[in-house]
């Protein structure tokens, strides 16, 4: 379980292009993340 403030998981996602992208690379460039969790209504 996630709580505030705590650090995010090792992620790594594909893009629509199948390319991977991993959050610590994105960070390790400097870039901003905003990580949204949507639970499923269905």
């Amino acid at each position: 379980m996630l709580t505030n403030g705590a650090p995010a998981p090792a992620v790594t996602l594909k893009t629509i292009a199948g390319e991977s992208h991993s959050l610590a690379e994105t960070w390790q460039e400097g870039q901003h993340v905003l990580l949204v969790f949507l639970r499923h209504l269905g």
